[in-house]
């Protein structure tokens, strides 16, 4: 019940700023009530099914595509937290992992900010430069947390965080870009899953999750996929990730049509707060080598590609924000 309500609060940002992402699921929910006619008079033999036989079917029914969905979960969460399957992952499943994560996220770091314009407008510019990555057309959430530290995050599955923190050192659209830009590498790139798999013999991991491996419940599962999300969220990811995240990112936002300097220009104010708030300081590599690599990326490749900053936009939503605030 805590992950659907607290999910259903995130995806609200992201439904705001995309629409045609409830069409395919009435098209879906209108596909599966024929389907379930269908079947029904298959399973019936033809014969009408009393009211009280149809629900006790039903029930049935509805208790074993639970026990295997909890199953393929479970499973699914041991093998990313153990390493046991070199397989690529469902796109179901490791939204699933990730909501989990996303879950620990809010109870950690803070709640969703209760701005719905504001929320919008950061799921658009996120959901824009989704659709300039390997993973258009997946699902991706976006969500602004109440917390006065400075710090941006990726679950698996395409969630997202920034807090008010960071968005507080931000100064133009094209900026933001770059921040969820480099988010969204993390998630294309699987660097999270990765992680959670070569990390697993570290500070004593395994011998504190051996003993899941052998039960099959999801209460386990969840377990196994709290250890993953302490991993990644307070640990922090390999040195070589975030490069590759930082470079990716500065990519994502030129095809978007942003400013490609806007992640170097905020990282480099973020450095110069040297405060107990600035979380990116020590999850992150240094902020002068960073921006040193994406400055030469900048001049090489990315060389003469301009694109808008839209300060004016991004200052207008704030303005407004601070002029509701919600703490």
């Amino acid at each position: 019940m805590l992950l659907s309500l607290v999910l259903s609060a995130m995806l609200a940002g992201s439904a705001l700023a995309d629409g045609y992402r409830d069409v395919p699921r009435t098209m879906l929910a209108d596909s599966d009530k024929s389907s379930d006619k269908k079947s029904s008079d298959k399973k019936s033999g033809g014969k009408k099914e009393s009211k009280k036989e149809r629900e006790a079917r039903e029930k049935k029914e509805k208790r074993e595509a639970e026990r295997k969905r909890n199953e393929q979960l479970f499973n699914a969460g041991r093998d990313v937290v153990f390493g046991t399957v070199g397989a690529p992952m469902s796109a179901e499943v490791e939204r699933s992992v990730g909501g989990t994560m996303a879950v620990k996220s809010f109870t950690e770091k803070g709640r969703r900010v209760d701005d719905e314009q504001l929320q919008s407008y950061v799921n658009k510019v996120g959901l824009a430069i989704v659709r300039k990555t390997p993973r258009a057309g997946q699902p991706f959430s976006f969500a602004v947390v109440q917390d006065d530290e400075i710090a941006s995050w990726a679950a698996p599955g395409g969630y997202v965080f920034i807090t008010t923190g960071l968005l507080s050192k931000i100064e133009d659209e094209s900026e933001l870009a770059g921040i969820l830009a480099h988010e969204v590498a993390h998630v294309t790139q699987e660097h999270m899953l990765t992680m959670m798999k070569r990390n697993q013999v570290i500070n004593g991991l395994m011998s504190g999750a051996q003993g899941l491996a052998g039960k099959d419940d999801l209460s386990q599962y969840a377990k196994a996929a709290d250890i993953g999300t302490d991993l990644v969220f307070n640990r922090g990811l390999d040195r070589n990730m975030e490069y590759d995240a930082d470079l990716m990112g500065v990519e994502y936002a030129a095809l978007t049509g942003y400013d490609p300097a806007g992640l170097a220009r905020v990282l480099k104010r973020i450095a110069e707060d040297k405060g107990p708030l600035n979380k990116m300081l020590s999850t992150h590599p240094d902020s002068s080598d960073r921006i040193a690599r994406i400055n030469a990326k900048l001049d090489g490749e990315l060389k003469g590609v301009e694109g808008a900053q839209q300060k004016e936009r991004f200052q207008q939503v704030m303005a407004a924000a601070k002029a509701h605030p919600t703490s």
